[in-house]
């Protein structure tokens, strides 16, 4: 049965026959929410959470203040317990804590029956039974609704995802079940409108249609994509919007993005497995999702640039607002119709010609993933349509040096500057070459600036600003370009090898300096195999130190190498 049938069951349950039903079902299903709305509306009756409950004593107070609370009962109840406490004289009234015990529970609720013309069922609610703390048993939870039930006009509700109980639960639960329940109703579907109730109405007009063909049990992976799209959304601003751009998009995105993460849990399981084994890159991974959950669906083709900012931000947490702006933007400002796989041949020669166009038209100013946009976004269309975009890859990188220059950024290290083949859609060879082609001129450029900043600071003496040499110094195992490793030899050579002479009074800034710079030497001659470049690299500044008639000079060359 489907959640929303919840009402009905618990609305005939106070007239029927049965004294104690269970309801089962799987997590994120409704079963709380419907029995908590029922609660709302039936004023003879409450809720009771059994989440990290230790102890059936609490139970009781929870139940006993419960009713109490009861605007049409409770003033009644009071005088009634106190009624009852005095003829026992087993105990003081105090709403803030007190001993109540199930047989004076049912006491009070008898003494009082005349006064309250008490008629209909109480109904008491059970939920999370399988949540409840590990010290309080299921036996005691059958108990305590056995001994409700022998109390007039109380009924017993029990709910409960029975799947989730622990072998030694599992068992105790099917031995005593029979004789605890009266009746179970397995709820096994959520209630139709409950994705609309969660999501709004706008946002499940886009997506209804993408969810008939995945199946989903849990309501909360809707919960989780209206949070997404909000947190997006309000990250954005509602400015980033046009009709290139379209929230519609954004709420398929988060879509796929929850779906993808938590109903298929990072994996492409709407693929066959031996596809899947070699398709575990990012770019695949985003192909996946556009194709199997969201079918293609997006307004724009080109927003999938976004789907990998989406994606990253929710598995991560990290996000440049900065770097999804700028995309967006570019996408907003492209000279073109929205186009996808609904698109007729005219409007995709069209985005292709505005593609050629761009990179004719380049100012220098354009950002490199916004140029990799419009590359991907011509190149692949290109293909699908045997058009020959007759891009010139040496040609291009020529154009965009000065992108180049304005994209790498020495303050952050070579992994940040880096272009990922994984945050783009990337079904052309063609793109790729392109792509890495750009790279290789980033490391280039990179390495030429910051052999450059370390200069600077040398010459300046600014021995303060040590970041940039360790930065070297950490990289060198991992700079596998000739043509880096060439300019950098000379660089560093034709600067005295970024080694500034300890003579003098020096500072402990200075003195860093010399150690890292050691250690630049040192690493080049391990990791880049130059035979005997550390050597020379000692010979030359023992040769320039021996110049001075400074003893202190000499020790520190002493210290500096004496290890070597």
């Amino acid at each position: 049965m489907k959640a929303n049938e919840i009402a009905g069951v618990l609305e005939q349950f106070g007239q029927s026959s049965y004294e104690r039903v269970l309801i089962d079902g799987e997590w994120g299903i409704g079963k709380t929410k419907y029995a908590e709305d029922f609660t709302k509306e039936y004023d003879k009756s409450c809720y009771i959470s059994l989440f990290g409950q230790k102890d059936i004593k609490t139970i009781i107070q929870e139940i006993y203040f419960k009713l109490i609370a009861n605007d049409d009962i409770g003033g009644k109840i009071k005088k009634g317990y106190r009624d009852v406490a005095e003829k026992l004289n087993k105990i003081d009234f105090s709403i803030y804590g007190f001993s109540l015990s199930i047989p004076l529970l049912g006491d009070i609720y008898n003494a009082m029956e005349k006064e309250l013309s008490q008629k209909d069922t109480y109904i008491i609610i059970f939920d999370d039974l399988e949540r409840k703390h590990e010290a309080l048993g299921i036996k005691e939870i059958f108990g305590l609704m056995d001994s409700l039930s022998k109390i007039r006009g109380i009924k017993t509700v029990l709910i409960a995802a029975t799947k989730y109980f622990d072998t030694e639960n599992k068992r105790i639960f099917s031995d005593y079940k029979e004789k605890a329940i009266d009746r179970t109703y397995l709820i096994e579907r959520y209630s139709d409108n409950a994705p609309a109730e969660i999501l709004g109405e706008e946002v499940w007009k886009t997506l209804n249609n993408l969810t008939g063909f995945l199946s989903f049990k849990n309501l909360r992976t809707f919960q989780k994509i209206k949070l997404l799209i909000l947190e997006v959304i309000n990250t954005l601003g509602y400015e980033v919007f046009s009709d290139k751009f379209t929230k519609e998009d954004v709420y398929r995105m988060c879509f796929a993005t929850i779906v993808f993460n938590v109903e298929h849990n990072g994996e492409m399981i709407l693929v066959d497995e031996k596809i899947r084994k070699f398709s575990e890159n990012e770019s695949a991974k985003v192909d996946y999702m556009c194709a199997y959950i969201m079918k293609n669906s997006l307004d724009n083709a080109m927003s999938r640039s976004v789907l990998f900012h989406i994606k990253r931000w929710y598995e991560t947490g990290e996000y440049n607002t900065v770097n999804i702006i700028n995309e967006i933007d570019f996408i907003n400002n492209f000279n073109y119709q929205p186009i996808n796989h609904l698109s007729s041949e005219e409007e995709i020669v069209n985005v292709i010609e505005e593609s050629k166009k761009f990179f004719e038209e380049l100012t220098g100013e354009e950002t490199i993933g916004n140029i990799i946009q419009a590359i991907t976004n011509g190149v692949t269309w290109s293909e699908i349509l045997s058009i020959d975009i007759d891009l010139d890859k040496e040609e291009l990188l020529r154009k965009i040096k000065p992108n180049i220059a304005k994209h790498v950024d020495i303050e952050n290290n070579i992994f940040e500057n880096d272009i990922s083949l994984s945050q783009y859609t990337l079904q052309s060879q063609e793109v790729k070459d392109i792509i890495q082609s750009i790279n290789h001129e980033i490391v280039c450029e990179y390495y030429n600036k910051l052999a450059d900043k370390i200069n600077d600071c040398f010459t300046s003496k600014m021995f303060g600003s040590n970041n940039y040499l360790k930065n070297l110094m950490d990289s060198i195992i991992s700079i596998n370009h000739e043509e880096v490793r060439k300019n950098l030899k000379r660089k560093i050579e034709d600067n005295h090898f970024f080694f500034p002479l300890p003579k003098g009074k020096i500072t402990q800034e200075h003195w860093d300096w010399c150690i890292l710079s050691k250690l630049l030497i040192f690493n080049i001659d391990k990791h880049w195999g130059i035979e005997g470049y550390f050597d020379n690299f000692v010979h030359t500044v023992k040769n320039e130190a021996g110049n001075y008639q400074d003893r202190m000079l000499q020790h520190r060359i002493k210290i500096l190498f004496e290890s070597n």
